[in-house]
């Protein structure tokens, strides 16, 4: 059973199948494929937070989402395939405290969000 470049446990995910999960020197996860065969890259930054999700990554069939942060962390955009070369993107908005306030979906709902004091 081959666990990849990182030393990185492998998952059983049933008896009679593996999971094969993949990492970096840094211990971050970049690859796992299924019992199935089917193969999801992961793109990370320094810190571990993930950039990019690429399914298949070796077929042509490749689906990419990617993610986009704020500067302390926070995820602001998510942009995943829709079809036939298309894309969306979900958005959100965060207050100091880390709470989100405003999210706008892939259809362009947008639903906010307030707190109350504590």
């Amino acid at each position: 059973m081959e666990q990849g470049a990182g030393e990185g446990p492998t998952h059983v995910a049933r008896s009679d199948a593996v999971e094969v999960r993949e990492y970096d020197t840094a211990g971050h996860l970049t690859r796992v494929t299924d019992p199935d065969g089917v193969t999801m890259a992961y793109e990370v930054d320094a810190v571990g937070r993930v950039l990019a999700e690429v399914l298949a990554p070796e077929t042509p069939k490749e689906a990419r989402t990617s993610y986009s942060y704020d500067a302390v962390g926070q995820l602001v955009e998510m942009v995943r395939p829709l079809h036939q070369g298309t894309e969306v993107a979900r958005r959100m908005q965060w207050d100091g405290l880390g709470r989100v306030t405003r999210v706008v979906d892939e259809a362009g709902n947008e639903t906010n969000y307030g707190w109350n004091a504590r």
